[in-house]
């Protein structure tokens, strides 16, 4: 019985701190700065941090896509996006994960624009990104679509290189909206 009073002034005293701690976390969510011990303590008991690492990935893809910005400067700038996305994708609720994963893919899409000796890499991220986001949020039609969308014209750059790659009958010629050769446009001998 003895031993109460002791328990009662360490949990006050555990109590407090956990107050503190989320105290400190609001104050440096609002003010954006970097958070502490205490800070990162208390949000990782009530989940805030999950959510702030989120809002931070957002304004550093903001800061990428601010205008004036040198293509080096805003390529770097996606790439600390990215890194801080790819840590807001490990935890918290699977729609913001979706989020994070999508906004990967959209990074990785302004890359390729930008990269285009490394595009093929870049849009194998985004579209991993699109799926991913799919995967955790089967809601998410802004994924889907630019998932849709990214398939689509893979599809047709393969279709491209394949006729550039000459596939198909040498000589032979195709009419707009005829899947069929021209009569006559084969190669001599090749007829019946």
């Amino acid at each position: 019985m003895r031993f109460w009073p002791a328990i009662a002034v360490t949990a006050a005293l555990a109590l407090a701190l956990l107050a503190y701690g989320v105290l400190a976390a609001g104050r440096d969510l609002g003010s954006g700065a970097a958070p502490g011990l205490p800070a990162r303590i208390g949000g990782a008991l009530v989940g805030v941090n999950d959510e702030s690492e989120l809002r931070r990935a957002r304004a550093l893809v903001d800061e990428a896509a601010r205008p004036g910005l040198s293509p080096g400067a805003a390529f770097r700038q996606r790439g600390l996006a990215a890194a801080s996305l790819a840590q807001a994708e490990l935890r918290g609720p699977a729609v913001d994960r979706a989020r994070a994963s999508h906004l990967v893919a959209v990074l990785a899409l302004e890359d390729a624009a930008a990269d285009p000796v490394s595009s093929e890499r870049y849009l194998a991220v985004a579209r991993s990104g699109f799926a991913a986001a799919i995967r955790l949020d089967p809601r998410d039609d802004g994924s889907k679509y630019d998932l849709e969308l990214l398939l689509s014209r893979d599809r047709r750059r393969q279709q491209a290189r394949d006729g550039a790659a000459g596939r198909g009958r040498p000589g032979a010629t195709r009419r707009p909206g005829n899947p069929k050769p021209a009569a006559g446009s084969g190669v001599a001998g090749s007829g019946y």
